[in-house]
Order: C-alpha cells, then sequence, then structure tokens
C-alpha cells in the first residue's frame, strides 16, 4: 500500500511544481484506468484466468468484499466459476 501512497505523492508534488503538467499526468492516468477498467460483460463460459479482468471482479465482489466463498469447478484443464457457496449454519453456532 506505501508505493500507491509513494506514486500519489509523486503526482501531487509534479501537480504542485507544474499544474499544467500535473493536470495532463493526471488525466491521461484517468483515462488510462478508465480504459483498463471498462464496463465488464459477466460470461460464465470463459474459464477464471482467460479474461483477467472478469477473474479479478469475480474474486472482489465475491471473495474480498464480503466473506462468501466462490464455487469453483475444474473441466480439463480450466478453472469456471460457478456460484457462490452458502455457509452453512452449524458452522456459524460452535
Amino acid at each position: 500500500m506505501s508505493h500507491i501512497a509513494a506514486f500519489l505523492a509523486l503526482l501531487a508534488l509534479v501537480a504542485w511544481a507544474s499544474p499544467t503538467v500535473g493536470v495532463m499526468l493526471t488525466a491521461g492516468l484517468a483515462a488510462r484506468f478508465i480504459h483498463t477498467w471498462r464496463p465488464i460483460h459477466l460470461d460464465r463460459n470463459i474459464p477464471l484466468g482467460a479474461d483477467d479482468h472478469q477473474t479479478i471482479y469475480l474474486l472482489a465482489t465475491t471473495s474480498w468484499w464480503s466473506e462468501a466463498m466462490p464455487n469453483i469447478k475444474k473441466v480439463d484443464d480450466w478453472y469456471y466459476f460457478t456460484g457462490i457457496m452458502e455457509k452453512d449454519d452449524s458452522e456459524e453456532s460452535e
């Protein structure tokens, strides 16, 4: 996390020292971020790892932002996201 803070500090320093260059640099980075993380169209027929954006989105929305566990099955040499595992109520009561 410190490398992100250092990068943002460098960006702020450039924007402070030269506002024109800072604005252009910030706009360029924002455009690249938006272009890279374009809207994601989920397709459960695409295996995990074949589309990095979809894989990161599925992991973030299922296991990183909540305590749910993704249900993954292996078909041949590929892994597919099949849904979310439901928590067993007996585990919570122990």
